[in-house]
């Protein structure tokens, strides 16, 4: 008996030892990975400012999708031709990425591939995308067939099979009194008769149609999406909505759809034709020479180093001190910035291009052309500014040379007290709700000092005599009131800083009854904004 255990327990362990020492030999054994993980698919791209955002469908893998690689250049790169992309970016496991500091108005062509812990790649690039950065306005610029192996083709909204997206207006700008640029976001065909027929403008505020004469291509605009639409003379400051209609197609046929994306508002310039032709002139400017020196306020002495620029340069025109701890930067043409603009910035004292000073903040004006920008300056020394990444509303950059200007901070220049309040808020409107409640909504103020810091809301029922009712954030821009007065009641918006400057303040009013909003709604009116019913409005585009 005590044989046969020992025998039996001897037997048992052997088998288990054995099995112990095949496991860990199988452990130690490592397959090693050799198989990539599929090839991306689905790839769009949105246009934005200065970048382009990207999505995928994701890919997968026998064992498991570590990231992503985009890949991305100026070149469209085919399978038979020999072009590169010339950046790449692991984007890590995301199936979203956005591609920032791109030029705007320039057209860019992206493509993606995925990779495992092993570091396979996909054996093909996904389908490329081609997208053109437009500063606020879409214009996704279509695609073709992409690099290593793939040979799916591309449509203009990124998804794979033919080209079904309509083309869209993607902005409209008035560039003297009888022309208007109006620009697609693909390339277009017009008809071949009655082109000018294609389009029409109307005044927004009058619902007058401005006559369109005829319509050219825009030679200057190299994507050859733009138009040039003669018209009859426009009122200045007037807002106008220009319609393509659906005449007009893409190359793959695709006609604008009416009442989608077909419009875009512009503002009526007031410079002659005449007048803009001067300033554009076809002929070379005279022979460079050196800047004069100039002047302003007795503190500040200033000089563009580089040569006498042509009427239609795009450069930085002027700097000047507005205080120890601001300067003014006027620009000669409308521009797009960064979604942060310090980035397109540099401030160095002159000689020192390793410490730039910090700017605590960059002010871009409503006309785009002038910029406010706030640091800290030291008495009777020169600075040099330099500009970067700053294109002009047709897409084009500053030429090297033309983007930085010397200027010095001349005396010590006291600081003077801030007096100004913020900018009106604009758009403010009044509703009925139920137990004789109002609710108001409006844009906020423009806060060009950047020191906004809160609205104030009044009430009162003879447009004399108010009450506060609420102090709000700068960030809220909507209230609800209750209980409020049968009859007329007013209501009082203002902007507040913090150094207590206030606004004057926008009015609006409306007559309720006790019956509650369904009767209660009597009348609306506004003070001092315009007309507030009619066609509903495209936002403006950034161009304006």
């Amino acid at each position: 008996m005590t044989r046969s255990f020992k025998v039996l327990f001897s037997s048992v362990l052997g088998v288990a030892m054995l099995v112990s020492v095949s496991s860990v030999a199988l452990a130690a054994v490592t397959v090693k990975d050799t198989v990539a993980p599929s090839d991306v698919d689905k790839l769009t791209a949105t246009p934005g400012d200065a970048s382009i955002t990207l999505s995928w469908a994701a890919a997968t893998d026998n064992v498991a999708v570590k990231g992503y690689n985009v890949y991305f250049g100026n070149d469209e790169v085919t399978s038979d031709n020999t072009a590169k992309y010339s950046n790449s970016v692991d984007v890590g496991n995301v199936t979203k990425y956005t591609v920032k500091k791109l030029q705007n108005g320039k057209k860019y062509f992206f493509a993606v591939t995925a990779y495992d812990a092993a570091k396979n790649e996909s054996e093909s690039y996904s389908p490329y995308v081609g997208s053109v950065p437009m500063g606020g306005v879409v214009a996704d610029a279509g695609a073709g067939v992409s690099g290593k192996s793939s040979s799916t083709v591309v449509a203009a909204n990124g998804v794979g099979g033919p080209d079904t997206t309509a083309p869209t207006v993607a902005s409209a700008f008035a560039l003297n009194k009888n022309q208007v640029r109006v620009t697609f976001s693909e390339v277009v065909k017009l008809p071949t008769q009655d082109a000018d027929k294609s389009f029409t403008v109307q005044d927004n505020y009058t619902y007058e149609n401005l006559k369109v004469k005829s319509v050219t291509l825009d030679t200057e605009d190299k994507t050859g999406m733009s138009f040039i639409l003669e018209t009859d003379e426009q009122n200045p400051g007037s807002e106008y909505i220009a319609t393509a209609g659906i005449q007009i197609e893409d190359v793959a046929g695709n006609p604008i759809n009416s009442g989608t994306s077909d419009t875009a508002t512009f503002t009526g310039s007031s410079i002659s034709k005449e007048d803009y032709v001067k300033l554009h002139p076809a002929a070379p400017a005279p022979a460079a020479k050196d800047a004069a020196v100039v002047k302003g306020n007795d503190k500040l002495v200033a000089s563009a180093d580089a040569a006498t620029p042509k009427a239609d340069d795009f450069i930085i025109k002027d700097v000047k001190i507005e205080n120890d701890t601001t300067i003014k930067v006027s620009l000669s043409k409308a521009s797009v910035f960064n979604i942060d603009p310090s980035t397109n910035f540099v401030l160095n004292k002159k000689g020192d291009d390793k410490n730039p000073l910090e700017l605590s903040g960059v002010f871009i004006d409503d006309n785009k052309m002038d910029v406010l920008i706030t640091t800290t300056l030291e008495p009777g020394v020169e600075y040099t500014l330099t500009a970067k990444d700053i294109v002009d509303t047709d897409g084009k950059s500053m030429a090297e040379g033309k983007n930085t200007f010397n200027f010095k901070n001349g005396d010590a220049v006291t600081p003077v007290a801030d007096t100004t309040p913020p900018e009106e808020v604009t758009n403010l409107v009044v509703s009925a709700l139920k137990n004789l409640g109002a609710k108001l909504k409006w844009t906020g103020s423009k806060n060009s000092a950047g020191d906004l810091l809160n609205y104030v809301v009044y009430h009162s029922t003879d447009d004399k005599t108010y009450g506060e009712l609420k102090t709000l954030a700068k960030e809220n821009t909507a209230f609800e009131a209750s209980t409020l007065t049968p009859g007329v009641n007013y209501f009082k918006v203002t902007a507040k800083d913090a150094n207590g400057n206030e606004s004057k303040g926008k009015v609006v009013k409306i007559k309720l009854v006790e019956t509650g909003p369904e009767m209660g709604l009597i009348a609306i009116a506004s003070v001092g904004l315009g007309r507030l019913f009619g066609k509903k409005k495209k936002a403006k585009v950034a161009n304006k």
